[in-house]
């Protein structure tokens, strides 16, 4: 649980023109870790709006929704 709070103050303070990537990846697969799925899979929502190129990210959306009951 630390290190979601840690990932989620990260994200919040980072400044608005950084590239947040690898940080909310991070917070994503924390959230996972500690049972939020649901804050995993927004995260991963909007890494796969703000990189659509990157297949990692929609890798890891799908995989989270499936455990969600998503389809």
């Amino acid at each position: 649980k630390a290190a979601l709070f840690a990932y989620q103050r990260a994200v919040q303070l980072a400044p608005k023109n950084a590239n947040t990537q690898m940080l909310r990846r991070q917070l994503a697969h924390a959230a996972e870790g500690s049972g939020d799925l649901n804050l995993s899979a927004a995260t991963w929502r909007g890494l796969v709006k703000d990189y659509p190129q990157i297949a990692v990210n929609k890798n890891n959306l799908t995989r989270v929704e499936a455990k969600l009951g998503v389809q």
